[in-house]
This record gives structure tokens, C-alpha cells and sequence, in this order.
């Protein structure tokens, strides 16, 4: 059984450009909050960045809450995204062998940078989980 987290820092965005705009103060602040390494803002900021454009562009959900959770652990830290779009489990998805000269490597990144990534079905949800050092 996991022990309790050292921190935690939860927020609610809409699926829309603005509240892809609420990302980055958000992550300013938990990132001073959690006292992160350089390299571990860059990876959490940049995995966060990715999978809230994705919903914002991609699923469908425009308006609807995406609902943030990190969690601080001795070790690592644990980023839960959930949102209300068409179901989409990036688990499942091969990143594309010939990119565009822009986007369409976002899951790539997520592999690169998170230690494990999980995703479930829930309720009409996606919920993504994504562990990544710190």
C-alpha cells in the first residue's frame, strides 16, 4: 500500500484555449510549491502541456472541466489528468513513424519523460496517469 504524498496540488480547467492559458500559472505555482528541479518543471510542465492540448484540440469536449491532480511522492511524482472527451487511451497509440513539420509528437514526448503511463475508462471519463521522476 502507497504511503501519503509529500504534497498535492489539484485544479479544474475548461477544454478550451483559455483555460489551456490556466495551465502554465497553475504550473508555476506548483512547481515553487513543490520545490522541483529544473529538469523535473521542464518534463511535468511539458507532459501537462501536451495532454491538456490534446483534450483542448482533439476530444471533442470543448468547454468541459479538465480536472488536474499532482501528487508529490518520495521519488516521483504522479500527474492524474481526467476530462469528459471521446475516449482516447494514448497506451494504445503508436506515435506516427513520418511527423508534420508541426504537432503529432506528443505521445512520443510522454513516453520519453514519464516512467509509466496508465489509462482507464471511467464513468464517461478518461482518467491518464502519468509518474514521472523528480
Amino acid at each position: 500500500m502507497a504511503g501519503e504524498p509529500l504534497a498535492v496540488l489539484s485544479c479544474r480547467i475548461p477544454a478550451t484555449e483559455a483555460g489551456l492559458a490556466e495551465l502554465g500559472p497553475w504550473v508555476d505555482t506548483l512547481c515553487a510549491r513543490f520545490r522541483l528541479a529544473a529538469e523535473s518543471e521542464y518534463a511535468l510542465r511539458l507532459c501537462l502541456e501536451e495532454v491538456v492540448a490534446n483534450i483542448v484540440m482533439h476530444a471533442g469536449a470543448a468547454g468541459t472541466p479538465i480536472a488536474l491532480c499532482v501528487r508529490l511522492e518520495p521519488g516521483s511524482m504522479t500527474a492524474r489528468i481526467e476530462d469528459e472527451g471521446a475516449p482516447f487511451d494514448p497506451t494504445r497509440a503508436q506515435p506516427p513513424d513520418i511527423l508534420p513539420k508541426e504537432g503529432g509528437r506528443g505521445l512520443g514526448l510522454l513516453q520519453c519523460y514519464a516512467r509509466a503511463i496508465t489509462y482507464r475508462r471511467d464513468a464517461g471519463r478518461n482518467c491518464l496517469t502519468l509518474t514521472l521522476a523528480r
